[in-house]
Formats: structure tokens, sequence, C-alpha cells
């Protein structure tokens, strides 16, 4: 859900969602339905034919003309009558946890957002700065993993943040999403708290592309849509030209109309990283977040996807998070992250100059990949 977040679609596709649920609901309940009505006659009509039966040879054995052997016999044979009976209990709890499924789905659709959307500021244009004030967070029931941090983004500034896994690094994309508030300290969109501003105006200023990237089941147009609903042939066209991905889409049977498949399966990893880039130049928002979009696809995708980034970053600012230290030397400044504290913070030549934390996660991935090699 948290792609339909970001691109303010939740409340569109979560009603898609519903209505698709309920569409399962009334199909399964109609088969149900069937199979009961079958099944019962089954039993109403075995039922009459094994009392008439056992009816029969009860007079037989009284008339002498069958033994009791051959009568008890016939007693046991009832059991099966009750085989049928077995399946409509089947059936019913095939429909009973239907039912429960349901409503389960409904109830996470409709369950209390982690945060309360109580803002009402507009927001009209890019902030000058980006301000992290003092912040302490910790997940439900874990440990404080921020305590007192303190981060300043200019605007058009290319940030990179580094760091072991568990370092905070995902957590400040969370937080500056409004996936989660901040249990102490304060963001500041130039000096005025995020919380003061609509949600959804929060995130239409902020685009996000992920390493594992999200597609709905739909067309490769309705998922690009997503972003900006109101845009026209020619931007689309438009984004996906710039992100590599429009010739690709053109040499497919149905074009812009081609069914991705359930989290785009019938994509690969670079084809689906390129139209998670069509969809934010679509958006078109001032501050980019990357979760380095090249650390699982091939050099050739690689490729294309850097490119596609470059124009995607253009006169924008950006927060990158960074598992691949070569491929963020660019930055205006890194940040290096443990434990949820900054260890410290520079460009590349400066960090480098420094021989501490940087330089020593740029030395081991260095070693890892000479190994693995």
């Amino acid at each position: 859900m948290d792609a339909l977040k970001i691109y303010g679609s939740s409340s569109s596709q979560g009603q898609k969602l519903k209505d698709m649920m309920e569409d399962v609901r009334v199909r399964t309940m109609v088969n149900v339905k069937f199979n009961i009505q079958h099944i019962v006659l089954r039993v109403l009509f075995m039922q009459l034919g094994m009392s008439f039966t056992v009816s029969v040879f009860a007079y037989f054995f009284t008339q002498g003309q069958i033994s009791s052997s051959i009568l008890i016999a016939i007693l046991f044979l009832i059991g099966e009558l009750f085989t049928p009976v077995g399946k409509l209990a089947v059936f019913y709890h095939m429909a009973f946890d239907g039912v429960i499924t349901s409503n389960s789905i409904a109830e996470f659709l409709n369950e209390n957002l982690i945060v309360k959307d109580e803002g009402t500021k507009e927001l009209t244009e890019a902030p000058q700065k980006i301000k992290f004030k003092n912040i302490s967070f910790a997940y439900e029931d874990k440990e404080a993993l921020f305590n007192n941090l303190n981060l300043a983004i200019n605007r058009g500034e290319h940030i990179a943040l580094v760091g072991e896994s568990g370092s905070g690094k995902t957590t400040i994309f969370n937080l500056l999403l409004r996936f989660f508030d901040v249990k102490d300290g304060e963001i500041l969109f130039d000096n005025c708290n995020i919380k003061e501003y609509k949600l959804k105006e929060l995130r239409k200023l902020i685009a996000y592309v992920s390493q594992d990237t999200y597609l709905f089941h739909g067309t490769i147009k309705e998922n690009l849509l997503l972003a900006n609903p109101k845009a026209t042939e020619e931007e689309l066209i438009s984004a996906t030209k710039s992100a590599n991905i429009h010739s690709f889409i053109e040499s497919l049977p149905e074009g812009y109309d081609s069914f991705v498949g359930e989290r785009g399966v019938n994509f690969s990893g670079g084809q689906r990283q390129r139209i998670s880039i069509a969809r934010a130049l679509l958006k078109n928002a001032p501050v980019i977040l990357l979760d380095e979009a090249t650390a699982s696809v091939d050099s050739e995708n690689e490729e294309a996807i850097k490119n596609a980034l470059d124009i995607l970053l253009e006169n924008k600012t950006s927060i990158t998070i960074a598992h691949r230290l070569n491929t963020i030397e660019y930055a205006d400044k890194i940040i290096v992250l443990s434990k949820g504290k900054i260890v410290e913070e520079g460009t590349h030549t400066e960090l480098m100059t420094n021989k501490a934390a940087y330089y020593n996660l740029l030395k081991a991935q260095n070693i890892t990949k000479i190994g693995e090699n």
C-alpha cells in the first residue's frame, strides 16, 4: 500500500480492491449455495432410499425371510449415509472461511492510519530546506533507533545515506513520508513542522523510486497514471522516453494498454525500474527518494537506468539510500549512519581522506567484490 500512499491513490485503488473482493465474495457464495443445494438433494434422496431399503429388509426379517446377520450388515451400511452430510459440512466451512477472510481484508482496508492526518496547510512549492531536528524514534515494541538525530538538506542537494543494515536509512524515508511519526523532535520544511501540512499535500511533493518496484495488476498506462491521473498523452510519452522505456512499451502488441501482471511479473527487474522512474518523472515532484534503483539489475539495464535517473534528478532535491558505495560518488553530501546515529558526513573525497567509517565501508565492499571474482 506504500506506493498507493506516495502517489495519493490509496483511496481509489483501495475502493477497487474492495469492489474486487465483493465480486469474489458474491461469486463464491453463489457457487457455495449451488453446491449446498446439490448436496441437500442428494442427502434427501439417499435418506429416503436407505430408509425404504431398511424398512423392506426389516419386514423380510420379521417374516423370517432373511437372517439376523444380513440385517446387521444392512444396518452397518447406514453409516455410509453420513458421507454426503460430511461433505455438506465441508462446504459450510468453506463459505464461513470466505466470509472471515473477506471481513479481515475489509478491516485491513479500513484500519486506522498509524499517523493522523490533522494538518491544514497547503504546500505550493518545494521547501528551501528539509530539516530533521532532534529526532527520536522507535518502532513499536523495539528499542529506540534515533535519539536526537539532526540532519539538514538544502534545496537542490543530492544526499546519499550509507550504513549497515538496520542503521536507520529506510526509517528516514518512512519519517519524511509520514508512514510513521517521530516520537520527539520535528521534521521541518522551511521551519514548518510537516505535521501541519495535509498528508496528501506533503506526499504530492515527494516521488519515491524503490529497489523493489511495485506495479499493480493493470495496464502500463494505468500504472503510470497513478503518479499523475491528469497527464496528457504527450507528457506520458515524454516521461517514458526519458526513462528509456518507451521503445520497449511500443514493441508490445498492446503498447501502453499491455497488462503488467500482478507485481509486474511479465517484465524484467530493469523494465519495472524504468517504468517506476517514468512514473516519478510524470509526477514531477521536487523531492526524490531513491532506494538505489540499480542495485539488482544487469549492466545493460543499469546504464539505461542511470541515464534515466540523471534526467529525473535534474534540479531536484534527492536522498539516495546507497547499497553499492561506488554509485554515490556524485553526491553533494554523504551521510554515514550506524545504529541510528550519524557518525560521519561529507563529500566522497573528504570522507576518503578521513579514512574513517565511510572509508572502511567502501574498503570492505571492494574486498568482498574481489573475493567474489
